[in-house]
Formats: structure tokens, sequence, C-alpha cells
């Protein structure tokens, strides 16, 4: 990305996809309910659908950005998965013609759910893997699956790629909870200890995780703005962050500023797939897959 802030877009819109059948699946599995075993084993995660939850929670973030933006984004896009491509159609945003960037993907699970037929040995794999993962969380790479490294690599050089296509405009991009940590941690700068350390509080099941407010749920927005929010003056060498999930209101963080100059692209990132092609569907929207 260009040194000079002012190539960026005003507004960038990060949303994470509602609830989808393989999230409320893993929640089932964890409380020993052996019905969610089904989805995890046999439906492949990048075809997860939304729950009527999931649905819900995209319409309550959608009439958010609606109300937001009166006069409508300028750039649409969304993730290949079908939980990202069912959410952004859900949100029903004004003027939206969608376009599927694969490079906005959540993080490659690989094998992780591959021929697990009882509780039993998904409890034993997950718990080995997440021992794995306490050792080296951004490198950890979950068999035949994709690194937090490499998800942050794609995803820099896609934001890149984006930020100078649209530069001076608005916009928003329906993604996944990898993406987004690798999203936040580029755009306020963190090096690798700190993403470490918040991401590894806000991940765990606990009020610790709760109250620290650093939780990416579904339905999350992730807003980086241009726009002074004291005066509404678009600005080049100043930047502002606010993160909220519409569906608690509690989690609004408020705006606080973020470094002005977010280098998106890393030095020897590899380039990342980010073609933008239209969805398929009636008026460039996607129909999931």
């Amino acid at each position: 990305m260009p040194d000079d802030a002012a190539t960026a877009p005003i507004d960038l819109l990060l949303v994470r996809h509602g609830q989808s059948v393989g999230n409320h699946a893993v929640s089932a599995v964890d409380r020993g309910d052996a019905a969610g075993l089904e989805i995890l084993a046999g439906v492949p995660t990048e075809a997860w659908a939304l729950t009527d939850r999931g649905r819900a929670q995209a319409e309550r973030t959608g009439a958010f950005v609606n109300a937001c933006f009166a006069g409508g984004l300028d750039f649409f896009y969304t993730s290949h998965f079908t939980r990202a491509q069912e959410s952004a159609l859900t949100m029903r945003l004004r003027n939206a013609g969608w376009r599927v960037a694969p490079a906005f993907g959540e993080l490659d699970i690989g094998d992780r759910f591959a021929g697990l037929t009882d509780l039993a040995t998904l409890h034993a794999r997950v718990s080995n893997e997440r021992e794995q993962e306490e050792a080296d969380r951004l490198s950890h790479r979950p068999p035949n699956g994709e690194t937090r490294l490499e998800v942050h690599d794609r995803v820099a050089s896609a934001l890149a790629a984006l930020s100078e296509r649209h530069a001076g405009r608005s916009g928003i991009v329906v993604c996944h909870g990898e993406v987004m940590w690798a999203a936040r941690a580029l755009i306020e700068g963190w090096d690798h200890q700190t993403w470490v350390e918040v991401q590894s509080v806000a991940d765990r099941r606990t009020d610790a995780a709760v109250k620290s407010n650093d939780k990416i749920l579904n339905g999350h927005l992730f807003w980086l703005t241009r726009r002074d929010p004291a005066t509404g003056d678009v600005v080049a060498d100043r930047q502002w962050f606010r993160r909220v999930c519409p569906e608690h209101p509690g989690t609004d963080t408020g705006w606080y500023e973020v470094p002005a100059q977010v280098a998106f692209r890393r030095p020897g990132a590899a380039e990342a797939s980010f073609d933008g092609r239209p969805g398929a569907g009636p008026e460039g929207r996607s129909s999931g897959r």
C-alpha cells in the first residue's frame, strides 16, 4: 500500500459472517452432543450454511450498516465460503453488487474433522491440536491446513490491492474470524507477541474472554475510517478504528485512533488471490455454494 494514507479507502468495513451450522455443531460437540458430528465430518467447511440465528445476526448487522451509510457503500466483497455469501445477501445493503474474493476465505483447517465417527476421537484430536497450538499459535498448521501467519500474508496482500483499487471510496468485506484477527493485527500495528497474547485470551470460553471485549463474534463489524469522528472531515494523515457486534451493543469500543499509515503488504509476502470476480445470481449477487 502506498505510504500516503489518502490513497486508502475512506471507510473500510470488515464483517464476520453470521452463525453457521458448523459453528453450532462445534458448540454442540463441546457440550457432549454427538449430533454435531454429522455436520463436522460430512460437510466441507466451505459449504457450511447459516442457521436461523446466523441470518438474524446478518440482518441486524446489515441494518446497522445501512443506518450508518444512508447513501450506500461503493464496493462490496465476500469470501467464497457459503456462510459469508449468505450473510452478504441477508444483510440487504443498499445498492449492493457483491464480488467474490477468495483471499478473504477462512483459515484452512485441513483434515481436522476428517473421518470422525465418535466424540471421544474428536475430543482427543482437538485436545492434541490445541496443545500444539499453544506452543506456537501463529505458526501452528492443522493437518494439511494453513497457519495464521499464512492467513496474515494473504489478507495483507488482499487489503493492499483493495485499498489501491478503491482509494477515496467506502466499502465492505464479509469474511471470517481468523481473517479479521489478521486484519486487526495489521490495522493496530501489533507485533506477533501482542497478537498472540490478545487472541489467546479472547478465544477462551471464559469470563475473562467475554470481559476483554476482544472476542470476534458472529456478525461482528470492524470499521476503519479516515473520517474524523469529532468533525466528520476526511483527513489524509489520521485513521480511526471501531469494533462492534450489533447483536451485543455492549461490545461497541467507540472510536480510537490507530496508525495512519497502515502497511497492509508485509515485505516478502506472497501475492494473494484477489480477483474480486462477480458473484453468481442476479445483479452480481452471490448465491453461495
